[in-house]
């Protein structure tokens, strides 16, 4: 509560209803209530139920990120009714409440809690499992992080790993699995900060063949996924598979070594309008490889227009670097004080510096050697008539780059070009680039989890309750996926193109969650009390373009009404 004007004994008051009604509307389509009442083991002794403390925790997830230390102030502006309590029933909520129902979520069978949300998820929703993308990402967390069970504990352990973002923090390992029908995630996993990330698939697509029931969706992923285990475990099982395959694998080579001598034949898989204005439009093609993968799986070689100019130019810049890294250390040579004596200190720099400029494959270094020959006096003195002289021989190196054109001439017949390796050989090529291009969904959703619902930091110290935090980090993107959903699907059977949802009425054709919350978030209700007696209740008022998106997403407008939320 927020007391606006207090004047003698009149006072107005204001608790923020903000984007609740929309949030609530889902969790009770989820029946995340009864879930957590379920399988959350409750303390007899404790006033407030372990589930009430970590719907609490939920809302603010998907609404505005709080610590866990201010949750209660974060509570104390908002209607109690909304946020699943009773009267008086946020006075008793604070920190240790909350890191004690994270505990209980912890001890709680959450596997089968997350296979049976996601069964009722699908079977509500109607989502589709016909196409499942995944990918992992890294959470960094800074602070010294011990189990506070000892080493026996399950909960997954923050450790050092291969560090996609912050090198010099400690992590975990974040695997994210989603449909492709409105990037519904479908299942999740947390693993320890130095997990790898090939073994992690074939786990993955059990969990995913569990929920689906069959095995004929097809799993797509990233080049993590192309090894011989995961792409073999998957094809016996008679599941689908795609993936890229990644550039240190033979077949890349081979490929590479078959298009400089021939010319296959492309076939256009794709177009798409240039990104501004005036750009010529990106064009991909597609041919099938040669010969299939060492394991006997079909490759689809692609081409991008787009990406031919990237890896030219990106080839050019590597060039010029090195040549330029040659010239600055030929200069360095040169020099009265140069410390590079010898052929081979002069060989391993040059190296070095083309090794830097991520020119190894296009540029040498050409190294040639002048002696330089000076005399010298024998002796000290005044040079005169009888001065005896030394003949001294110095060795003096230049360096010079030299360009490889025929590497040059070879690579360029390969730019634009990455291989997509499948067993499933019905799909044409154009089906495959356009299941492959619905990947950065995925990664959108993990954007979603560290942008927008800002998962990380975690102001939390053991790794318990950060397990049973990510638990419901997971749920709050998955609330986020479907409110864009519903909203997204709406408006195309309206027949909608775009909303008005940004500044000055701009249009925006594909509404997120986050800017649907960020609308809503500012609408307040109000009471006039005197001498404690509520003198007036004002409602929040509803624009024109929310009463549009709540009709689009079915949530009543009624719930915005003081008489929904209770005593404020």
């Amino acid at each position: 509560m927020v007391k606006l004007v207090d004047i003698d004994d009149t006072s107005l008051l204001q608790r923020r209803i903000g984007a609740l009604p929309i949030v609530n509307q889902f969790l009770l389509r989820l029946g995340l209530e009864v879930l957590f009442d379920e399988y959350v083991p409750v303390d007899p002794r404790a006033t407030l139920a372990p589930s009430a403390s970590l719907l609490i925790l939920v809302r603010n997830l998907v609404i505005e990120r709080t610590p866990a230390y201010k949750i209660t102030e974060w509570v104390a502006g908002r209607p109690e009714a909304l946020l699943g309590l009773s009267l008086g029933e946020s006075n008793t909520l604070n920190d240790d409440r909350i890191g004690r129902a994270l505990d209980a979520l912890f001890e709680a069978d959450r596997a089968s809690m997350l296979t049976k949300l996601m069964c009722s998820v699908i079977k509500t929703f109607q989502v589709s499992l016909d196409e499942l993308h995944n990918d992992a990402t890294t959470l960094s967390m800074q602070g010294d992080y011990s189990s506070a069970t000892g080493d026996s504990s399950p909960a997954p352990r923050v450790r050092f790993g291969h560090a996609k973002e912050r090198p010099d923090l400690a992590q975990l390992i974040y695997l994210l699995t989603v449909s492709a029908d409105g990037n519904v995630p479908i299942t999740y996993r947390l693993a320890d900060g130095n997990t790898p990330e090939d073994p992690t698939h074939i786990a993955t697509w059990q969990s995913c063949r569990e929920l689906a029931g069959r095995t004929d969706f097809l799993y797509v992923s990233d080049a993590k996924l192309c090894n011989r285990d995961a792409m073999g475990h998957i094809d016996r099982h008679h599941g689908r598979f795609l993936t890229v395959m990644p550039a240190t694998r033979a077949e890349v080579g081979e490929f590479r070594r078959f298009i400089a001598k021939n010319t296959p034949v492309w076939t256009e898989a794709a177009r798409r309008p240039g990104r501004h204005r005036g750009d010529l439009d990106v064009v991909f093609f597609a041919t099938p490889a040669p010969s299939p993968s060492v394991e006997g799986y079909r490759i689809v070689w692609i081409r991008s227009s787009e990406k031919e100019v990237f890896d030219a130019e990106a080839r050019r810049r590597a060039i010029e670097h090195g040549r330029v890294a040659l010239c600055e250390l030929d200069e360095k040579l040169s020099g009265p004080r140069c410390r590079l004596k010898n052929e081979m200190s002069v060989k391993a720099a040059a190296e070095a510096a083309i090794e830097r400029a991520r020119a190894s494959r296009w540029v040498q270094a050409d190294i040639t050697t002048e002696t330089v020959v000076r005399h010298k006096q024998q002796k000290r003195g005044r040079p005169g008539s009888n001065t005896a002289y030394v003949r001294i021989e110095q060795q003096r190196y230049s360096v010079a780059a030299v360009i490889a054109d025929d590497v040059v001439r070879d690579d360029a017949c390969f730019d634009g070009c990455w291989p997509l390796v499948t067993n499933d050989t019905q799909m044409t090529e154009a089906d495959l680039l356009a299941v492959y291009k619905r990947q950065p969904g995925v990664e959108n959703r993990h954007h979603v989890l560290k942008g927008v619902v800002d998962f990380v930091p975690v102001y939390l110290k053991s790794n318990e309750r950060i397990d049973a935090f990510a638990f419901l980090g997971y749920i709050a993107v998955l609330v986020h996926a479907l409110i864009e959903r519903e909203l997204r699907r709406a408006m195309r059977d309206a027949d909608l193109a775009e909303l008005p949802l940004y500044p000055e009425d701009r249009a925006c054709k594909g509404p997120t969650a986050a800017r649907v919350i960020e609308i809503f978030e500012p609408l307040c209700a109000h009471e006039l009390v005197e001498t404690g007696e509520v003198l007036k209740r004002y409602d929040p008022e509803l624009s024109k373009l929310h009463r549009h998106i709540l009709d689009l997403l079915k949530v009543p407008a009624t719930t915005y009404l003081t008489a929904q939320t209770t005593s404020l």
